[in-house]
């Protein structure tokens, strides 16, 4: 059964707009405990004050009563108390809630268990230089959580190339930033959309924009990626996502880019429709999406299979390995030759695939069907060779029927 949990939220003042980033934080930690959110309470006011003092404090200690919910989690401490005088205050909340059964969780210490000591946890992080570091990069992220939920886009990063960015003050909020289409860039955004929908290539796009003497975005000459990145951007139709994507370290400890789920949409995903953005139409923007689909998957390495590499000796005694030419047809489909080529240095012609392993299968075929006798006495022997070696023969023998009978089939 899925414990209920009621979300504690407090800010200091009406300004510093962080009750929308504790609560998100709350919620994430939430999921990822499997635990459900049944309401939220949210105070504004100094940490000075005693918890029972506020009026979602009230409410909280109602709820605690009440027996209705499981658990009660706050984003950090300082959300119930400030400073270490509050320590007394602090243990006399988590004795009232672990009294009514309940548990206290903070999305940075995880479950409060009975060896938490209330004291030493909060001079740790008074003085835990780190930590403030880590404070105040959650604080500006925080901020501009505040303003994605009150629906005004963050423009972070290079600025996208085909607009300007101004700034202005918004909300009390000063230098934020906004976007405005540049009337000379935005037209060669709209050219480079226009010929890549009837065809041409983002190479020769790149080529025929180096020739007018058209700057890049990033000042020097364009190329295919750079193509390639102005066609890849929903903005250019009208959409902005912010926080689409997160960086993620994979096991090798390198760090990889992946889109988020759907359901982080609204909490650390944000999309936005602002058509006074939009450069091109929607449509043409999906028409250049299917191209390059279909480019890219055209252009994806085809994994072949050679069943006869290092099985097939050369007359120099190397051995042949597959490998396979790729090829462009008439009607612009790619196809790939498979060829066997020697492994050493003498020189001889590669041998195409086809006809190699034809006649290799014929041999096969026409030992097993002929003499099925040598196949069982090779059968046979094997029994007399170690269990590992054994396994490793009838494998290989099973998977060379199983080839045999599909290629009879064909």
């Amino acid at each position: 059964m899925t414990k209920k949990a009621v979300v504690y939220a407090r800010q200091s003042n009406v300004q510093d707009g962080n009750l929308g980033r504790q609560v998100r934080e709350c919620k994430l930690y939430a999921r990822e405990q499997g635990l459900e959110v049944v309401q939220v309470l949210e105070d504004k006011g100094t940490g000075q004050s005693k918890l029972f003092e506020r009026v979602a404090g009230r409410q909280l200690f109602e709820l605690i009563l009440s027996g209705s919910i499981d658990v009660v989690i706050a984003h950090e401490i300082s959300r119930f108390t400030r400073d270490r005088d509050g320590a007394e205050d602090l243990k006399m909340v988590r004795s009232q809630i672990t009294g009514a059964g309940l548990e206290l969780h903070f999305t940075k210490e995880g479950v409060i268990d009975s060896s938490w000591d209330s004291d030493k946890v909060l001079v740790t992080a008074s003085l835990d230089s780190h930590e403030f570091v880590r404070t105040v990069r959650s604080n500006t992220l925080g901020g501009k959580y505040n303003l994605l939920d009150q629906g005004i886009p963050v423009w972070t990063g290079q600025t996208a190339y085909g607009y300007d960015k101004h700034y202005r003050d918004l909300n009390g909020h000063k230098r934020q930033s906004y976007l405005e289409i540049n009337p000379v860039t935005s037209l060669v955004v709209k050219d480079i959309f226009e010929q890549y929908a009837k065809g041409v290539k983002s190479s020769a796009i790149a080529k025929a924009l180096n020739s007018a003497g058209t700057p890049a975005p990033n000042g020097s000459k364009w190329g295919s990626r750079a193509i390639e990145n102005i066609l890849n951007r929903e903005l250019y139709k009208g959409t902005y996502n912010w926080g689409k994507y997160e960086n993620v370290k994979t096991k090798s400890g390198k760090t990889s880019r992946r889109k988020r789920n759907d359901e982080d949409k609204g909490l650390t995903w944000f999309e936005f429709e602002l058509p006074e953005l939009r450069i091109v139409t929607s449509k043409l923007w999906n028409e250049c999406k299917v191209i390059r689909d279909r480019n890219k998957a055209l252009n994806r390495r085809v994994v072949q299979t050679y069943l006869l590499t290092g099985r097939v000796t050369c007359s120099c005694g190397a051995p042949y390995n597959g490998s396979a030419n790729k090829r462009k047809n008439k009607d612009g489909s790619i196809r790939y030759d498979r060829y066997y080529r020697c492994k050493g240095k003498c020189g001889n012609n590669a041998i195409e695939a086809e006809e190699i392993e034809r006649m290799v299968w014929e041999q096969v075929c026409k030992f097993i069907l002929q003499d099925q006798s040598a196949l069982y006495n090779a059968i046979e022997a094997s029994y007399t060779i170690d269990p590992e070696t054994k396994v490793k023969l009838e494998t290989e023998i099973e998977r060379l029927n199983s080839a045999i009978s599909d290629k009879g089939k064909e």
